[in-house]
């Protein structure tokens, strides 16, 4: 122990001035998984007073409870590789993210070990809770009794749609998408139809709209459309997200047709997590209601604006944006694994900063380009109180 610590010495490594106080728990191990120095959070982690109590002892033994390595001691894995490894264990009720880096001297030889572990629990029950309102959504794509549909305004070319608007004008989804919007709608509300995504391009604005359509058997739908626009690179309406509800069997009852529309406001709020979708060059091409309150901030005055820039604070630019470049240059590796998940505050209006957990997805053109990301994001900040 003396010796590997004299050696450390040697190499210019200052353990009480670089990991004594560290908000991370450390460890400072050898080949054979004894431990050199462990720094003070590791010991309130352990529930120890003093460092005498585990000197020399093996991790394992401390750390498990165990005569021998568990079969994916990332120890092990460091000592065999000499190259850096991640992990996450659970410990005592709770989940660590767990780093292992060899320490190397100026002669190239490994002079000991750093095992770093910060309590990751709060983040991990955050991510279920993301997972879950990601597939709330899902379903309500999938399953509910409500149209869905994505296109382009202008042209009416539609993207994709969910089964329940292909069963609503009563053709299958290999049919529909060889017409457009404009092919399906009533000609007497085509004009209208048309004025509508036209401004809904323009002004870069949601519209919502009573109009019919006509089924593949000349049937007359009354339907509430409800229609996002999602901005492509350019600062142009790329395509646009519409939630479209059959009211045929209610339309000459205006107070059902007011309880529909509530309805379907819920419908496309449902989801009580910041979603934010940005364009490859960090403008806001969407936020949701949650986002807006959040941030206290209109529709209007955040579509286009840089995210970055206005919404993150300095400090955390640099990160954030790195990140972010990297997701639009298609490198989904982030030490090895995809930056699905990241915690970074933004601050609203005053200044005022929530501390946000981000899930990001990459958006995609029809060619497979990458054209924007669009996350959820789940306000952390009294959980890190």
């Amino acid at each position: 122990m003396e010796r590997i610590l004299k050696e450390l010495l040697e190499e210019g490594f200052d353990w009480e001035r670089t990991y004594m106080d560290s908000p991370d728990g450390i460890l400072l191990l050898d080949n054979n998984h004894e431990i050199i120095k462990a720094n003070n959070t590791m010991l309130r982690m352990l529930g120890l007073d003093n460092f005498e109590e585990i000197a020399g002892r093996k991790c394992y033994e401390v750390v498990h409870g165990s005569s021998s390595p568990p079969k994916e001691c990332v120890h092990a894995k460091v000592v065999h590789s000499h190259h850096i490894e991640e992990t996450e264990i659970g410990f005592d009720g709770k989940v660590y993210h767990v780093v292992e880096v060899p320490l190397i001297s100026r002669t190239g030889n490994i002079v000991g070990y750093t095992h770093s572990s910060y309590d990751i629990t709060e983040q991990k029950l955050a991510e279920k809770r993301i997972k879950e309102e990601k597939e709330k959504f899902e379903t309500i794509f999938t399953k509910f009794p409500i149209g869905i549909l994505v296109a382009n305004l202008i042209t009416g070319e539609i993207l994709d749609a969910n089964d329940y608007f292909c069963e609503m004008l009563s053709y299958s989804k290999k049919e529909i998408i060889h017409f457009t919007l404009y092919d399906l709608t009533h000609p007497d509300d085509y004009k209208l139809s048309k004025e509508h995504a036209e401004k809904c391009y323009r002004d870069k604005l949601t519209y919502r709209l009573t109009k019919r359509y006509v089924t593949k058997f000349g049937q007359v739908r009354w339907v509430y459309v409800a229609v996002a626009p999602v901005m492509g690179d350019e600062g142009n309406v790329a395509y646009a997200f519409s939630m479209v509800e059959d009211i045929t069997d209610k339309v000459f009852s205006q107070r059902e047709i007011d309880r529909q529309k509530d309805i379907l406001r819920s419908y496309v709020d449902l989801v009580r997590v910041i979603i934010v979708s940005l364009d490859t060059n960090g403008k806001i091409t969407m936020m949701n209601k949650r986002g807006r309150e959040i941030l206290r901030k209109t529709e209007k005055e955040l579509i286009g604006k840089n995210w970055f820039l206005n919404y993150v604070p300095d400090r955390e630019r640099a990160r954030v944006t790195g990140i972010f470049g990297q997701l639009m240059s298609g490198d989904l590796s982030l030490n090895g694994d995809p930056p699905n998940y990241f915690t970074n505050p933004i601050k609203g209006q005053g200044g005022k900063e929530s501390l946000i957990l981000w899930h990001n997805t990459i958006l995609r053109d029809s060619d497979g380009n990458i054209i924007g990301v669009l996350s959820a994001g789940e306000d952390v900040t009294e959980k890190k109180r």
